[in-house]
């Protein structure tokens, strides 16, 4: 074909870059382009004043031009180079290789020529040592005026340039394409390409069948149980989405070598690219940045108290071979063939592994619930257990008499829970999801797959029947997080025609891109760590290891890593745990051996197995014999499993979930004690709760009154804590009900037990506060209350019960459930008013709270809650509304108004910025925005929407001020400030907005707490007595900073209608505690002041902030004020939150109102930081 006489519009047809051609109009002359970067080129040093930017020769130097990029896309008249390089051969196509095969030499200051084929360039010449001659070639010459600046400027400006005829110029090339890599391992980000998706239901429902529909296997008709979780690795794209997953066989989960280099070449050619679009936007060839090397969040300091050790960034030459790469990644199309790595999980049904689960389940990926079609709902649930191929299926225990719908919807509550969790833990993260198709839904997305239409072929009003009970069970509980459509499945095919599996594959491939396309992008250089943990032959390692590996691979933030890679399903590692597992799934089987059985054991170890079996009790010296006991024993323990004890004069341990149940319906006689009820939102236990509540009570009581000489005694949903206090004992019965956990108290002697129930309260309510913590993994655990039974109306049902067959049942699960909350009772009790029960519709009665005074706060009895330093009423005070402000808080419907483009003159004209705002919340944000003037807002892609105006007044001149919002966390704060600082060149950042008091005598709510002192709390270490242990070294608020904020209240007066409403101070001089766990429990407050007495408030973003302005070298400071306790109050302080978010900001408007308090401040720099 003949490129050269081909018409342009023609033959722009068959560029080889597409439509993604640069015309020659788009790049600008020479004397237009100096002018252009006028401060670029100034600040480099090279050219010293205007009159050099211009030459008598204006009409020459018009016709010659620099331009950054990649030559195979510049539509020219010719390209001159004296070699085939890659790139070009790739990109002009065969016809031009055999052209070139023909060429012969030619001497200095001569050239060959060939035609440009698929090249937006006409022509291709080859010439000798370029840079000595004078060729001009249509508008673009080389020579003359500029030759003693063009070594300097194609260093700065031409990373892909191609070869020519000097050393020189090789050099340059190497040096560009080094600096770009350097940068994308240090600061590059990339999507996260892997996703677990979790297939669940109850037990013998056709989990495992569907796997292996959807991997394209056989179906097995004697397919045995999983035991615990299997796991199988599946690399999809989106040409085979919808086909049979082919499992892939690795090893381990991890990211392997060579898909880490690719990620770091792609990511390296995304930075070289970068040039040609910074060109043709008009904006400057900024030099690639120098390489900013992140701080470890603290406190990971061993040489200087004051400052942290920074690591050591690992640098090695990029050889020729890797350029060849990254040529290679810029010119592949990638968006259509990305690779998505599964990890389909068959999750066991079997009750006895619930408790392990929660160590595995993520909320942030897709799921399969399975319903087997065949099974009736409102029939008791019959659990079954298949050992192996040959052996028949198991009847197993129901102690809860639960039916096939409990089951069912016990686990969409708990999935529901999952997602419910995760707002809590991350509640300014939008909860909705959509997918490329425009499909909502909630996290974590379930899929509802119905199997065993085998069984039920041709019965369509069977398959109806059952699709319009689980709409209805859907309508009723709000679950916005499963997927309306219903997937139909037939496990027996043996191909993709007949059932819903194809529609299945394609949804969850959906799904997934859909999550991570929303998930926070990862750092390259955790790729590298990743990499370094895969290289390891064990399974385990010890965390200092792990850390040393983070270091040397620059990654100083050590904390978000490896949480980051224990949130994607590649390593297990808990917070104050001594080790980090490299494979989860060998974990989990682990878990299994210990949880189910114990294994084989000999004639000798009959006695070790029946005690086992029958009590829940598993001797130490069998543990310890087990591969990696060590190991075992501390996470089992750490996450409340098992817990030590002693049985016969032995070591041994406790082990709830494999005891035995209770006879199913027994009900315990009457006691002298009301009992408690511990309920929860959805009327369901969370999955995991009850074994760990038991083992964590045991453990707690044990603490409190050592010596404990009775010895408990289990069934898996039941039992019996003979507790100790002042020599009397008390049995306490903890019951599993499924919907709640009834407590029930029977003394052995006759006295006052208002001391006993107080302390057993209190400890309760330590265990319950504690295993909220998302280190315990109870993720649909969102909250829960201590409840009595009324009895004015409780057991009245007139109807039959469904369980029990009973009219008017009484059974504390089935009766008619009325309960009254403990902080209600406590309430009236204190307001001396009547409980009026009216869930009678002819007559309220009023309940008795006398009957249940032993379990309320009264003045002479209540002496339990006086063991921790302060006060556990926390979560039973109901805190006051806050005072009226003078101003009115903007809303979301304020920031309606059109952005900018970031290019243009308005937003430009804000830069540099004097100070930048980052809020994490709604409530921050808009009390940052009502205290700025003139506001204009513009969209970067980098930073998302930022918000530009001015403090001060019209009188004065103005401070210019960028407010913007950031994901709630220390690793976010770190991202946001870092790239923030390169676009916005701020002079001083701040994180403003609320915090908690870490007590209430220390900072009320609505006081202002600024950072003159910053100290982390995610470096700690647990103790063998279970106490925690904190480490952390306290960083100074930077210099400027320091002297300022002495004088922050002066001339501040508070928003306040009325100014003696509330009497609102300001911590100047405070130390502020930070760190990436949310804390609202009073027990957590009371671990953190132990290590950190002095501090006074408690944040998220700080410690993020501090680790990026630690390199770069900015002014900073948190100013936050009071709305909550961290004391299990939050919720009933929120309307703290915007009056709190208020304050802060009126305090910073205060400080930094008149622009003289800023004129000796400089702004930041990325070549010299500040």
């Amino acid at each position: 074909m003949d490129y050269s006489n081909m018409p342009l519009e023609e033959k722009r047809s068959y560029y080889e870059c597409g439509n993604r051609y640069v015309t020659l109009d788009q790049v600008l002359p020479w004397p237009d382009y100096v002018k252009e970067n006028h401060q670029f080129f100034t600040r480099k040093g090279w050219l010293q004043k205007d009159s050099e930017f211009t030459t008598d020769n204006d009409h020459i130097n018009r016709k010659v031009s620099l331009w950054r990029g990649d030559i195979t896309r510049l539509e020219i008249d010719a390209i001159v180079t004296n070699d085939c390089d890659y790139d070009i051969y790739e990109a002009a196509g065969e016809g031009f290789l055999e052209e070139y095969s023909k060429l012969n030499s030619c001497d200095n200051d001569e050239a060959e020529i060939t035609s440009g084929y698929k090249l937006p360039a006409k022509r291709k010449h080859f010439a000798v040592y370029l840079l000595h001659t004078s060729i001009t070639v249509g508008r673009i010459i080389f020579g003359g005026f500029f030759l003693h600046i063009y070594p300097r400027l194609m260093l700065e400006n031409f990373p892909c340039t191609t070869k020519n005829g000097t050393e020189e110029t090789e050099d340059i090339e190497e040096e560009e394409y080094r600096r770009a890599y350097l940068q994308a391992l240090h600061e590059g980000e990339a999507k996260n390409n892997r996703i677990p998706i979790m297939v669940v239901g109850q037990d013998r429902g056709g989990k495992t069948s569907l796997m292996r529909r959807l991997l394209g296997l056989p179906f097995n008709k004697d397919q045995p149980s999983t035991t615990g979780i299997d796991v199988n690795v599946i690399e999809l794209t989106e040409q085979n989405a919808e086909d049979p997953w082919k499992k892939t066989e690795v090893k381990k989960f991890m990211t392997s070598e060579s898909e880490a280099e690719t990620v770091l070449y792609k990511k390296t050619a995304e930075y070289l690219d970068g040039g040609v679009q910074r060109n043709l936007e008009g904006d400057a060839p900024e030099p690639l940045k120098p390489v900013m090397q992140v701080k470890p969040v603290m406190p990971v300091m061993q040489v200087k108290p004051e400052m942290p050790v920074k690591p050591v960034m690992p640098v090695k030459p990029l050889l020729r071979k890797e350029i060849s790469k990254i040529k290679l990644q810029r010119s592949t199309e990638h968006d259509q063939n990305e690779v998505l790595r599964v990890f389909v999980s068959d999750f066991a049904g079997q009750s006895i592994y619930y408790d392990t689960h929660g160590c595995f389940v993520k909320p942030h990926c897709p799921y399969v619930l399975v319903y087997d079609l065949s099974l009736e709902f409102d029939k008791p649930a019959v659990p079954k257990f298949k050992t192996s191929n040959e052996e028949e299926e198991i009847e197993m225990n129901n102690p809860h008499l639960n039916t096939n719908l409990d089951n069912f919807t016990s686990w969409l509550k708990f999935l529901q829970g999952l997602g419910e969790c995760q707002d809590l833990q991350f509640p300014d993260k939008s909860g909705h999801f959509t997918t490329a198709k425009g499909e909502n839904f909630k996290l974590p997305p379930v899929l509802i797959a119905l199997t065993h239409s085998d069984e039920v072929k041709g019965n369509d009003s069977r398959i109806d029947c059952v699709q319009k009970r689980i709409k209805k069970v859907l309508s009723g509980g709000k679950y916005e997080n499963v997927v309306p459509e219903f997937f139909v499945i037939d496990n027996t095919l043996e191909d993709d025609d007949g059932d819903d599996v194809r529609k299945v594959r394609r949804k969850l491939f959906d799904l997934s891109n859909a999550v991570l396309n929303q998930e926070i992008l990862m750092p390259v250089k955790w790729l590298n760590f990743e990499v370094a943990l895969s290289r390891k032959d064990c399974k385990y390692i010890p965390v200092d290891e792990a850390k040393q590996e983070a270091k040397a691979c620059g990654v100083g933030e050590f904390d978000q890593a490896i949480k980051f890679l224990h949130r994607q399903g590649v390593v297990v590692h808990h917070s104050g745990s001594s080790k980090v597992v490299l494979d989860p799934h060998w974990l989990m089987n682990r878990f299994t051996k210990v949880i189910s059985m114990p294994g084989r054991l000999d004639a000798l170890s009959r006695y070790t197995l029946d005690v086992f079996r029958q009590n829940g009790i598993l001797f130490r010296e069998y543990l310890q014999k087990l591969e990696d006991g060590k190991l075992l024993e501390e996470l089992m323990q750490k996450f409340n499993l098992i817990c030590l004890c002693q049985h016969e004069g032995k070591t041994a341990f406790y082990v709830p979930s494999v005891a035995p149940a209770m006879k199913p319906g027994k009900e315990l006689e009457a006691s002298n004690v009301p009992s408690l009820f511990v309920t929860f939102p959805r009327k369901l236990v969370p999955m995991g709760l009850f074994t760990k509540l038991q083992v964590k009570l045991i453990s707690e009581w044990e603490k409190r009154f050592p010596n404990q000489q009775a010895t408990p005694f289990f069934y898996c949903n039941y039992s019996l804590l003979p507790l100790i206090i002042d020599g009397d004992v008390y049995d306490v019965c903890l019951i599993d009900l499924h919907e709640f956990i009834k407590v029930a108290v029977f003394p052995k002697q006759d006295g006052d037990h208002f001391k006993f129930a107080s302390h057993l309260k209190t400890t309760l309510k330590k265990c319950l506060d504690d295993l909220k913590s998302p280190d315990q993994l109870l993720f649909s655990m969102t909250s829960y209350d201590l409840e009595v039974e009324c009895t004015c109306c409780f057991g009245k049902e007139e109807r039959k019960c469904s369980r029990h067959h009973e009219i008017q049942c009484h059974s504390d699960r089935c009766g008619h459930r009325h309960f009254w909350k403990l902080s209600d009772l406590q309430r009236l009790y204190n307001d001396k008013s009547p409980a009026v029960c009216r869930t009678d519709e002819r007559s309220s009665k009023v309940f008795d709270i006398k009957s249940v005074k032993i379990w309320l706060n009264t003045d002479s009895k209540s002496t339990g809650d006086s063991y921790l330093k302060g006060s556990m009423d926390g979560n039973d005070r109901i805190a006051p509304l806050p005072p009226e402000l003078n101003i009115t808080l903007p809303t979301a419907r304020d920031f309606d108004s059109e952005p900018y483009y970031w290019s243009s003159n308005e937003i430009q004209s804000q830069l540099p910025t004097d100070i930048l705002l980052i809020t994490a919340n709604d409530h921050e944000f808009n009390a940052c925005y009502s205290y700025m003037k003139h506001v204009q807002r513009g969209y970067s892609t980098k930073l998302g929407m930022v918000y530009f105006g001015r403090f001060g007044n019209q009188n004065n001149p103005n401070v210019r001020v960028a407010l913007m919002k950031s994901w709630q966390g220390p690793i976010e704060a770190v991202i946001a400030v870092k790239n923030a600082a390169e676009i916005l060149h701020p002079k001083v950042v701040l994180f403003v907005g609320i915090c908690a008091s870490m007590g209430r005598a220390k900072a009320k709510l609505g006081d202002v707490v600024i950072s003159a002192k910053l100290a982390t709390y995610d470096d700690k270490k647990f103790k063998t007595d279970g106490a925690v242990v904190f480490h952390s070294t306290k960083a100074n608020v930077s210099r400027n900073m320091a002297r300022l904020i002495l004088n922050a209240a002066h001339g501040w007066k508070p928003p306040l209608k009325d100014p003696k409403s509330l009497d609102v101070e300001v911590h100047h001089d405070a130390v502020m505690l930070s760190g990436s766990d949310l804390v609202n429990n009073l027990e957590k407050r009371q671990e953190l002041l132990n290590s950190f007495p002095d501090a006074l408030g408690l944040e998220m973003e700080g410690a993020g902030l501090y680790a990026a302005v630690y390199d770069l070298g900015i002014e900073w400071a948190v100013i936050k004020a009071v709305s909550d306790f961290a004391d299990g109050s939050k919720e009933k302080t929120k309307l703290w939150q915007p009056f709190a978010s208020a304050m802060a900001a009126s305090v910073v408007y205060n400080m930094f109102k008149y622009p003289v308090v800023l004129k000796d401040w400089r702004h930041y720099n990325a070549e010299g930081h500040t």
